[in-house]
């Protein structure tokens, strides 16, 4: 808030010229950082960040909140032309230090059912319907999800701790078939039972959603081949 593009552009001139005077002390712009920093001065990705653009109902359709008004940021670039978004959920106000964000190690059922589940569900829903509704949803793939579950059975502050041994993911658009449920755990949704899905194979779908098949090689900067 209150950082205009020139501002950061002054930062971003002081920067490559204190790299220029204190070689070795102060790591020189990236290419990646140039293109960032153009990418959000002009063109039509810098007008994809003017959110302030959209009309009050489809602002409050998204929610009133970083993570609403992120994802509705996130429908402005895919509008854009971006390629590849990522949106990560961050600390929102009302946050506990015991259970920040989605990592509920205490209240469990109260935080999801008061704070963190109205949130998200009103932002995905909406963000969906909005690219359905702009003919983008079957260009663009959605997916939902974290790096962990979430233990099954309560620890001693009600909450749930880190539980890699099974979780869950949303996906959808760009071809996905919806109301599919697939692979189940246990009764204490503790292990995987039925169809196990990895993480490779998530990023499997997710790269066959680009064009890109499983066996397709890329070279390391030594000419080496490497899975995609």
């Amino acid at each position: 808030d209150g950082i205009e593009p020139d501002r950061i552009m002054d930062r971003a001139q002081l920067w490559e010229t204190l790299s220029r005077r204190f070689p070795g002390h102060t790591p020189p712009q990236s290419r990646q950082m140039r293109d960032a920093f153009a990418m959000i001065r002009t063109g039509p990705i810098a007008k994809a960040f003017r959110i302030n653009e959209e009309n009050e109902k489809t602002r409050e359709r998204y929610g009133a909140n970083r993570w609403g008004q992120s994802l509705l940021l996130t429908r402005r670039l895919v509008e854009a032309g971006v390629p590849f978004i990522q949106v990560n959920w961050t600390r929102l106000p009302g946050d506990t230090d015991d259970s920040p964000a989605w990592d509920t190690h205490n209240n469990n059922a109260k935080r999801c059912k008061d704070h963190l589940l109205p949130i998200s569900d009103l932002a995905f829903s909406a963000l969906i319907e909005d690219l359905k509704n702009r003919g983008l949803l079957d260009s663009t793939l959605v997916v939902w999800t974290g790096e962990f579950g979430r233990s099954p059975k309560h620890n001693g502050g009600g909450g749930r701790d880190h539980w890699g041994h099974a979780f869950s993911g949303a996906i959808c658009g760009a071809g996905v078939r919806g109301g599919q449920v697939i692979g189940s755990t246990d009764r204490q949704g503790a292990f995987v039972k039925d169809d196990p899905v990895s993480p490779q194979d998530l990023r499997a779908t997710m790269l066959h959603a680009m064009g890109i098949g499983p066996e397709t090689e890329l070279m390391d900067p030594l000419q080496r081949p490497i899975p995609a």
